[in-house]
């Protein structure tokens, strides 16, 4: 009986002794790593940041320089079957172009 208890008494100390080894080991590297996480924190953060106001200036430019357009002199119309756009005031007319040596369709808008 004793025999019995002596070996696990020898168990119970080696898992305790183990569960301490990775206790301290998962601690230590977990410290480790600390320096490195703060380190690249910064940058990615600066990055995101970066990527972010990039695209919304990007987007702000791109909306400021295209032409509307009603300015451009047609009304928009959006319907669930199409998009209609109507010339306002007689400065939009439809006419057959030449581009690259093709004939197309095209939208001429008359300045005033």
């Amino acid at each position: 009986m004793s025999r019995k208890l002596g070996a696990l008494q020898i168990k119970t100390d080696t898992e305790g002794y183990l569960l301490r080894v990775r206790k301290h080991l998962v601690r230590q590297s977990a410290n480790a790593a600390r320096p490195e996480w703060k380190a690249l924190m910064w940058p990615t953060l600066v990055a995101c940041c970066l990527m972010i106001s990039t695209g919304i200036s990007t987007w702000s430019v791109m909306t400021w320089l295209m032409p509307n357009l009603n300015t451009m002199g047609l009304r928009v119309i959006d319907r669930p079957e199409a998009t209609y756009l109507i010339p306002r005031d007689g400065r939009a007319t439809l006419d057959r172009c030449q581009l690259a040596g093709e004939p197309v369709d095209c939208l001429v808008l008359r300045k005033e």
